[in-house]
């Protein structure tokens, strides 16, 4: 080898370290990637601070404020330092109406990134001017809303009253602020708006002459070229992948069905279902639920045609990379348990239901072996008759070996729906079953089980075949028992179990099955900690709605399941028989969070369309 003078090493390191100086000055800005800046709102009231976010500021980053399409030394209107590093910042600039540009300098010298943004002194607005499609925003007015009012959006060249609006709802009192996705009273989702600019209308109520305001927006082409892409929903959570996933037909053409799994970089992701399927001449967005979250190690998704009944493994997919935060931050099991609703024991041994239940005691001792405990959430029977009870008794002998520990709750048809005298119908059940009583509480690796129950018809009252009713003596105990379970460990979540659910809390709870609802609800919100759980619905583990998120305001409700017939949720009736999944769930405890995860018992397999997230420790 030959040698390399030594005036050559010393020209060679220099252009290595001018190499280096560009590389690491230069070629980053150019690219864009050592930094970022972005305004989670775009449009703003008089007098509002400018909220910021941004990434891998210098100490002596700052931002400049400029009249829009002004960007000079001379036009500048305010200016504001950045703290170093990453991070959020409120800029006070109390500007008039009008339009701005927004500038920020990570070195202190060099314009970074520019914002144009729009202050507005009207009554209604959005937070944004432009939406990307598939996206949600935030509609804000002035008024107070009452119950009577409204919010239509309309194609930009329509007139309220001589056109039917695309996108509507009334409005909750009280309110100031309402994301558009909740406006569900109109023909179409606010995500589904095809490009175009619209005009969204506020008004005070029915007659269109109580107009407050209007807001003229458009809707826009996503930036990605991708054929599939994800965004990420407004409002997620930490620890979940709730968003959409948006399939982009107008750039590439697709075959009708499409099947979504989680997956890793070696393929998808074994011993899950699907996380759901796609009908393109439905729909072209899959919407990721609020507190659903990935499983365990998985990063993307892919996407594979298919027919109407299933996937085409064999084919080449889509892989859509996920980005971080879509689970929950790593921690130590704390407790786990199982829950089961609706198994509807018949008295004939090889009726579907009683066979279903045999594979669901199976899968649980084989594959839920953290589970302490399993509930067994009501309608154990389908009857209420002693022979019934007399299967179910016959089937435990046979599979309770290896189960966790098993508690019963009563459920409207272990009361044969309400028809026949109540007492003698608890004596079978507290019989079979072994059941201190028909509502009770226990303790289970240190956390708190309250199990509530209906007492059936009282003496003298019409009760409906679906119908719980809680007597004012369980209430009283109930609250005893929330109390002493919260003085013991306030921060600990606390476990309450009824075969009902609550009015507008979970999927299909639109009407009462409880009496007293409003009492109880008022009861349990008093303890943000609480997660109730019911059965009752038969609807999936993986229909819209399953969780209910009090968000610390207030107890938490989940469905648990159906093993017996599940509900078709499009057809609006039971499924078939005999072609139909039981599904329960196991709850696993970590100290800040629960995790709810949907298995599929004929399947054998975890649900990936129905893993679920719930912080108790907020």
């Amino acid at each position: 080898m030959r040698a390399i003078p030594k005036i050559q090493i010393k020209k060679l390191g220099a252009a290595i370290l001018l190499i280096l100086w560009i590389g690491l000055t230069v070629l980053p800005v150019l690219a864009g990637e050592t930094t970022s800046f972005s305004m989670e709102q775009t449009v703003l009231p008089e007098g509002s601070p400018c909220v910021v976010q941004y990434e891998q500021a210098e100490d002596n980053a700052w931002v400049g404020i400029y009249p829009q399409g002004q960007v000079s030394e001379d036009s500048l209107l305010f200016r504001d330092d950045i703290s170093q590093g990453d991070g959020t910042a409120q800029i006070a600039a109390d500007l008039s109406a009008g339009r701005y540009s927004m500038v920020f300098y990570a070195d202190g010298k060099k314009e970074t990134t520019q914002v144009d943004f729009e202050v507005t002194g009207e009554k209604f607005y959005a937070c944004r001017r432009k939406v990307v499609q598939g996206s949600d925003t935030a509609f804000f007015f002035a008024e107070t809303s009452t119950t009577e009012s409204w919010i239509g959006v309309y194609p930009a060249d329509a007139v309220p009253q001589e056109s039917e609006s695309l996108v509507w709802g009334y409005l909750a009192a009280d309110m100031n602020t309402v994301a558009a996705s909740a406006l569900d009273d109109g023909p179409m989702e606010f995500t589904e708006l095809p490009i175009g600019d619209y005009t969204a209308y506020y008004f005070s109520s029915g007659d269109y002459s109580s107009q407050i305001g209007q807001f003229e927006f458009s809707v826009t082409e996503p930036e990605p070229d991708e054929p599939v892409y994800y965004i990420r929903a407004e409002n997620a959570q930490p620890g979940t992948a709730a968003g959409k996933i948006i399939f982009n037909t107008k750039r590439y053409k697709f075959d009708q069905y499409y099947y979504l799994y989680w997956g890793q970089e070696d393929g998808i992701l074994k011993g899950y279902t699907p996380l759901g399927q796609v009908d393109l001449q439905e729909t072209r967005h899959f919407t990721i639920s609020n507190n659903l979250e990935a499983p365990e190690g998985a990063d993307r998704i892919y996407v594979f045609a298919g027919s109407a009944d299933e996937a085409d493994l064999d084919a080449e997919p889509f892989v859509l990379t996920m980005p971080e935060g879509i689970r929950g931050e790593e921690e130590i099991l704390r407790a786990a348990f199982a829950i089961v609703s609706d198994i509807h024991i018949t008295e004939h041994s090889f009726y579907s239901y009683n066979k279903r239940y045999k594979t669901v005691l199976r899968d649980i001792r084989q594959n839920m072996k953290d589970a302490s405990v399993l509930l067994n959430l009501g309608d154990v029977t389908n009857n209420g008759k002693e022979k019934e009870y007399q299967q179910l008794e016959k089937l435990m002998e046979v599979y309770q070996y290896d189960l966790p520990d098993i508690y019963y709750i009563m459920g409207n048809h272990d009361y044969a729906l309400n028809k026949f005298d109540p007492e003698q119908q608890q004596e079978l059940f507290l019989e079979y079953t072994g059941m201190p009583d028909i509502y009770y509480s226990f303790e289970s690796q240190g956390y708190a089980f309250i199990c509530l129950s209906s007492e059936g018809r009282p003496k003298g009252t019409e009760l409906n075949t679906v119908e719980a009713y809680l007597s004012e003596d369980q209430l009283d105990w109930l609250e005893e028992e929330l109390k002493k379970a919260a003085g013991q460990n306030p921060s600990q979540p606390i476990f309450v179990f009824l075969h009902q659910p609550l009015e507008d809390t979970v999927a299909l709870s639109e009407e009462s099955s409880i009496i007293p609802n409003d009492q109880l609800r008022e009861i349990l919100d008093q303890y943000p900690q609480v997660v109730f759980f019911s059965g009752h619905t038969h609807c999936p583990m993986d229909a819209s709605g399953v969780v209910y998120d009090g968000m610390g305001n207030g107890a938490s409700m989940v469905h648990a399941g159906c093993t017996s017939q599940l509900w078709d949720m499009e057809e609006d009736t039971y499924a078939d028989v005999d072609s139909v999944d039981s599904q329960g769930c196991l709850v696993e405890v970590y100290d800040s969070y629960i995790r709810i995860r949907g298995r599929n018992f004929t399947t054998q397999e975890w649900m990936g369309s129905a893993e679920y997230i719930l912080y108790t420790n907020r």
